[in-house]
């Protein structure tokens, strides 16, 4: 992206002696509002790793942004700009017991996890919580968290969650021409629906996630 003119005649005025970065902030809100228009009834979770700067989420804050985090730090910062904790998600995949009960006490009750311990140590830490699983189904490219293959992993992950009674479904990102009924299998042992992506547009693939996790 070219430099705005507000930045031109900033990097003019000042003359920064050496290396810096100039954000825009007008540039960031704009940005941010074009979001919001694309994706109506969504909730956009900004990394703060991204740029932590007080100023960028300040402004992020009072849009009504929320924020993805990945340290207890980063919580702070967050919720030191103005962000409710319901706004704020503990996104780090790799967390200390400790970090996800500090972060609990903060009022944060939305973890991500990963594999069979991340979710045990969430449910002892932080009882209560919701998470959100990023869960490895197949391919040479996957890597265990557990030592199990990939695929029976996810599967015992699968079951935790069908055990617990948490809502579930799973979105087929396969083309049909490579499709070996992974994903499905995955669904039946969550206990959830399964679709593939061309059966859901843009606009309903909201609706339809929302249905499937409230119903």
């Amino acid at each position: 992206m070219a430099a705005t003119a507000r930045i031109i005649d900033f990097l003019r005025d000042r003359r920064p002696e050496g290396p810096c970065l100039v954000v825009d902030l007008e540039v960031i809100a704009d940005n941010y509002k074009a979001f919001t228009r694309a994706m109506p009834d969504t909730r956009i979770f900004y990394a703060v790793k991204a740029n932590p700067a007080p100023e960028v989420l300040k402004l992020l804050a009072d849009l009504g942004s929320c924020f993805d985090t990945a340290s207890v730090a980063e919580i702070e910062m967050a919720l030191a700009a103005g962000a409710t904790p319901e706004r704020i998600s503990y996104g780090n995949t790799i967390k200390k017991e400790r970090d996800v009960a500090r972060a609990h006490q903060l009022g944060i009750s939305m973890f991500a996890v990963d594999c069979v311990e991340e979710v045990e140590k969430v449910s002892r830490a932080a009882p209560g919580a919701r998470v959100f699983c990023r869960i490895l189904t197949d391919g040479a490219g996957n890597v265990s968290m557990t030592g199990m293959p990939a695929q029976e992993e996810a599967n015992r992950i699968a079951e935790m969650f069908d055990q617990t009674n948490l809502r579930s479904l799973v979105i087929n990102m396969e083309h049909a021409a490579f499709d070996r009924g992974l994903a499905q299998r995955l669904a039946s042992a969550l206990g959830g629906a399964c679709y593939n992506l061309p059966e859901l547009r843009a606009d309903t693939l909201l609706h339809t996630v929302k249905r499937e996790i409230d119903s």
